[in-house]
């Protein structure tokens, strides 16, 4: 999937990176803002910036630096989940230490 195609697959769900602007916490981006740009009222233009740019760089260091730290294969996930108890909420998990089996990874950078 692309990046573009990811991106349009999430704008139908509330994502971790959404929440704090849902509770009005986030300084960059208000809860009415996020509404309509869930229901296409008004589409801020997507921006990369360099925080973005280092965290792209610095995952796969990271990842290889845990993996022979801990002697252990992490996976990539390729799903994005949506709750089940929560229909619009969805979420993407970076690495697994296996499909089946429950300790993730999401690296901050």
């Amino acid at each position: 999937m692309s990046n573009e195609d990811w991106l349009k697959l999430r704008k139908g769900f509330l994502n971790i990176s959404e929440v704090s602007a849902a509770l009005n916490l986030n300084p960059y981006k208000t809860a009415l803002s996020l509404w309509a740009s869930k229901t296409g009222i008004y589409e801020e233009p997507y921006t990369d910036n360099r925080f973005m740019e280092w965290g792209r760089i610095m995952e796969p260091v990271l990842l290889g630096y845990y993996q022979k730290q801990y002697d252990c294969k992490v996976q990539t996930v390729p799903y994005i989940l949506q709750s089940t108890q929560y229909s619009f909420i969805c979420g993407n998990i970076d690495r697994s230490l296996g499909l089946r089996q429950f300790l993730f990874f999401e690296f901050r950078t």
